[in-house]
């Protein structure tokens, strides 16, 4: 037999166990079924959530891009160096 097929005999004997499993012990299905539909309640939560309030603290990238590069200019400047210079392409 090759791999592939000794594969998928392993795999579907371990589905018919746990499936053996639940069946024997619906209490324990009830439990997975718990927490399957708590993981669907927060998705759903997620996906309609409305967009956040705008701040001062939220920018757009490119904002925040050109302050940091302003910021590292500064400190090549402030020090003597031609590192930040190098960031800023000059």
């Amino acid at each position: 037999m090759t791999d592939a097929m000794l594969a998928s005999i392993r795999l579907s004997t371990k589905f018919w166990v746990k499936y053996i499993g639940l069946v024997s012990n619906p209490e324990k299905a009830l439990h997975y079924a718990k927490i399957g539909g708590g993981i669907a309640t927060e998705v759903v939560k997620l996906a309609l959530m409305s967009n956040d309030s705008p701040t001062r603290f939220k920018r757009e990238a490119r904002d925040q891009q050109a302050r940091c590069l302003v910021g590292a200019d500064f400190i090549a400047r402030g020090q003597g160096s031609r590192q930040g210079a190098w960031l800023l392409g000059q």
